[in-house]
């Protein structure tokens, strides 16, 4: 009888271990919201996948398994001459039928939150990029670096199972920083080179950003200002 009561409580002690399932089970992000200022870090476009690792007073959160959701990108040259308006803005997703902000599955990869590591985090979200316009230059180069401010809001679900619906912590993020993008000569025009990269920094923008800023701005003006004299 003893032997067997033995054998009985083995067989379950297995059966719980196995029910635990993963560490990462174990040891699930906490469920918070949390209001964080990205101050470094990036979030790149290449080929249309997203990537990003992103610093800020929260901890550090990455994302190297990269998604393709649809993005709603704002009104720009795809065929640029001189003089025509790039606005590298987009949101991500976009407003749904009904006019309602969506959110989608962003990707994997790992994050550290309030000093604890996870190895694995599901990402999903709202993010939204404002540029300022800028005026394509008048140039016979055959590569073009665009660069221009930006400013970001979103929020982040971070959970520790895959899919958009995974629990966890919810990250409400606000950050600025510099976006930068190439286009390429083809004949007489330029064309986007896909690859746009959004580079943070702390929250007070740097001299050269605001400059940059109040030239775009200065820039546009004249160009509407010819325009109107033309007419």
């Amino acid at each position: 009888m003893r032997r067997a009561t033995k054998v009985a409580v083995t067989v379950c002690a297995v059966l719980a271990a196995i029910s635990m399932g993963p560490t990462v089970q174990a040891n699930p992000i906490s469920t918070a919201d949390l209001a964080a200022v990205v101050t470094s870090g990036q979030y790149a476009i290449r080929g249309g996948v997203d990537t990003f690792q992103l610093s800020g007073t929260i901890g550090d959160l990455t994302q190297d398994s990269g998604a393709s959701p649809a993005k709603d990108f704002a009104a720009t040259c795809t065929s640029c001459t001189a003089g025509d308006v790039v606005d590298l803005s987009f949101r991500n997703p976009a407003f749904d039928a009904a006019g309602f902000q969506e959110f989608v599955e962003l990707g994997t990869g790992h994050a550290t939150i309030a000093g604890q590591a996870y190895p694995f985090a599901s990402y999903s979200g709202s993010l939204k990029f404002n540029a300022t316009p800028i005026l394509f230059p008048d140039t016979t180069a055959g590569v073009v670096d665009v660069t221009a401010p930006f400013s970001f809001r979103g929020w982040f679900q971070v959970g520790a199972q895959p899919g958009p619906f995974s629990g966890g912590s919810t990250f409400r993020l606000r950050g600025l920083g510099t976006v930068s993008t190439s286009f390429v000569r083809d004949g007489g025009v330029f064309h986007p080179s896909g690859n746009t990269t959004y580079r943070f920094q702390r929250a007070t923008p740097e001299p050269s950003s605001v400059l940059l800023f109040g030239t775009g701005l200065a820039a546009l003006g004249r160009a509407a200002f010819r325009r109107r004299r033309r007419a």
